[in-house]
């Protein structure tokens, strides 16, 4: 029994290197071709199997991945400044945590962030804040801040324990999720567990996962669409007050139990 988050070498490729495209590939099929039973993470991600691999869609069957509500739960804010406190940052902000890599469009996000602020002025107040490390071409990225005229208005906070990440989803305006392509994707869920309104691409497994109705979502190759939809969340405080709600509801379908559980009875069945 083998489980296959995703595929999305196949969908996009020129996001991998070549060698990566013909490991996956290749470990992939050989799973299909062994494996008595493969477990999938979203109903997107077998169709992905069936489609690109021309999976036997009776061995691979769904079962959603988990998430404890109860450590992802929104922080108080005393609580969260504290936890905050040494990368002394001002709200308000808009919120990405990932690796910080080309591949997870970050340069469109930059981009986005740029409109945005041109388009509100000097005496907007928002920032940008990027979580997480730098991954493949980090150049790209790390070139496209520097030569943006709201640089100063973009903040790194390199690596963030999971108090920090818990802080910053509790205080921030927005989580944007600007991903190309998605197999699962947790920090959508852990951002609504926590009460955060969520801007998403609508792409891959996540309309599915998230919900059509709890995010606010955008085309992941338009920049102006995610600017407008930045504006949009800002301005609307009933719209926000209504994804926090509806966001802190649907997450309760995700838990480990019912991952375990349903993983035991594939197991017990084969």
């Amino acid at each position: 029994v083998v489980t296959v988050h995703d595929v999305g070498f196949y969908r996009y490729p020129k996001l991998y290197k070549p060698i990566q495209n013909i490991y996956h590939r290749w470990s992939t099929k050989d799973i299909l071709k062994r494996a008595d039973t493969v477990i999938t993470v979203s109903e997107y991600s077998r169709q992905e199997l069936i489609h690109f691999c021309d999976a036997d869609p009776d061995k691979v069957h769904v079962t959603h991945l988990g998430l404890n509500q109860q450590q992802y739960k929104q922080m108080p804010p005393e609580k969260a400044a504290l936890a905050l406190a040494r990368f002394h940052l001002a709200s308000p902000f808009f919120l990405y945590i990932g690796r910080l890599e080309a591949k997870k469009n970050i340069l469109l996000l930059i981009e986005a962030f740029h409109r945005y602020k041109t388009d509100h002025g000097l005496g907007d107040p928002y920032r940008l804040v990027l979580a997480g490390v730098p991954g493949a071409q980090y150049d790209q990225i790390a070139e496209k801040i520097a030569r943006s005229p709201v640089r100063d208005q973009i903040y790194l906070t390199g690596y963030v324990n999971e108090t920090e990440k818990i802080a910053l989803l509790s205080t921030a305006t927005a989580l944007i999720h600007p991903a190309w392509y998605e197999g699962f994707g947790f920090t959508p869920l852990e951002a609504m567990c926590a009460s955060c309104p969520v801007l998403c691409s609508r792409v891959g497994s996540l309309p599915e996962v998230v919900g059509v109705d709890n995010a606010v979502w955008f085309d992941p190759s338009n920049a102006e669409d995610l600017t407008n939809k930045m504006t949009k969340i800002v301005q609307d405080e009933e719209l926000r007050k209504m994804l926090r709600e509806r966001g802190r509801e649907w997450v309760y379908r995700y838990t480990w139990q019912k991952t375990a559980a349903e993983t035991l009875k594939l197991l017990t069945t084969v």
